[in-house]
């Protein structure tokens, strides 16, 4: 397999002396192998994208659900801050509360 793809690129006297050697010989298995990962990876990470993309084109809304939980979680710690009262909302009361954290 490796010598076919190899002879794709090289003469078949280079790819068989290229892989004379059974250590060179995994080296290019290892590489074929994680290229062809890489490449469906990729072509998987693609369809996911352009379907997003497409029902947002289409909705013109972001109503999904990584969306909806990335907001949720936001929500929430916002909340707890604003319990606790760590309402860092503007930059003086940021600074405020970094200043008498350092007195303390």
């Amino acid at each position: 397999m490796v010598e076919s793809i190899l002879q794709l690129f090289l003469s078949e006297q280079q790819a068989q002396s290229a892989l004379s050697n059974p250590f060179i010989e995994f080296i290019f298995m290892v590489l074929f192998v994680t290229f062809t990962l890489a490449f469906v990876a990729h072509f998987i990470l693609y369809s996911k994208l352009r379907r997003i993309r497409s029902f947002l084109q289409t909705s013109n809304s972001l109503d999904i659900d990584p969306l909806n939980r990335f907001k949720r979680e936001f929500d929430e710690k916002k909340a707890t801050r604003i319990g606790e009262g760590r309402d860092f909302r503007s930059k003086e009361v940021f600074q405020l509360a970094c200043c008498k954290h350092t007195r303390n």
